[in-house]
């Protein structure tokens, strides 16, 4: 069976039609244009900043979904100037139960006393749905301070020094006295007589010596008093 449709009819059929196609791409696009405004933020952090020279600096970019309930998926690309990435290009991590997602790389600078640009951008995993981003930090490094080495100070060491004592050498003496002489005749020191070297006697050499130069001269004075008497005559 044939069905026919014609005049005012098939035209406002048409019509409907057309319109729904219109409504349908209408919804479409609505649709995409708001999976695009779904937008995102970045959070990058260096550390430790500042940092010294060969050092191993951590860096985190923290992704955040600021509309919708899921994370970000994609990668990371992080840069700098003047140092070395140990990975360029990371994979985004969810951040536990949060709509956030992180990634991490290690950077190496080995220039002192200069200031480094660190760059992170995100890929998301579909392009309608988030907004990429990016964002810039500066990287301190600094000369590391060398630790002064402490010098030892020297405590002179002071020997004393010992002065001898000196005891004084008691000499003996003789005394001589000549029956009949108003004083005695001589006092000889036990050690005065000399050697013949230069030197004196000491101990009992010297006192021998003395005690025979006393006899001696007792016998002078002895004899010169008997003399002395045999000229003088008798009462």
């Amino acid at each position: 069976m044939n069905i026919r449709i014609a005049g005012k009819a098939a035209r406002r059929i048409a019509l409907a039609f057309a319109g729904l196609l219109l409504l349908i791409t209408g919804l479409a696009g609505a649709a995409q244009a708001a999976v695009a405004q779904v937008t995102t933020s970045m959070v990058l952090h260096s550390a430790p900043n500042p940092s010294a020279v060969g050092q191993a600096v951590t860096v985190t970019a923290t992704v955040t979904a600021n509309t919708g309930n899921l994370p970000p998926l994609g990668t990371v690309t992080f840069s700098t100037t003047g140092g070395t990435m140990a990975a360029s290009i990371v994979t985004l991590v969810q951040a536990g139960s949060t709509t956030s997602s992180t990634a991490s790389t290690t950077a190496t600078f080995a220039l002192p006393g200069n200031n480094y640009t660190i760059t992170a951008t995100y890929a998301p995993a579909n392009v309608d749905a988030f907004a990429a981003v990016s964002q810039t930090i500066t990287q301190v490094v600094t000369v590391a301070t060398a630790t002064p080495t402490a010098t030892p100070t020297m405590t002179p060491t002071v020997t004393p020094t010992v002065t001898p004592t000196v005891t004084p050498t008691v000499m003996p003496t003789a005394t001589v006295t000549v029956p009949g002489a108003a004083a005695p005749v001589v006092t000889v020191p036990a050690g005065a007589v000399g050697t013949g070297g230069g030197g004196s006697l000491g101990g009992p050499d010297a006192g021998l010596l003395a005690a025979g130069s006393v006899l001696a001269l007792a016998g002078i004075g002895i004899a010169g008093l008997a003399a002395r008497r045999r000229r003088t005559p008798r009462p």
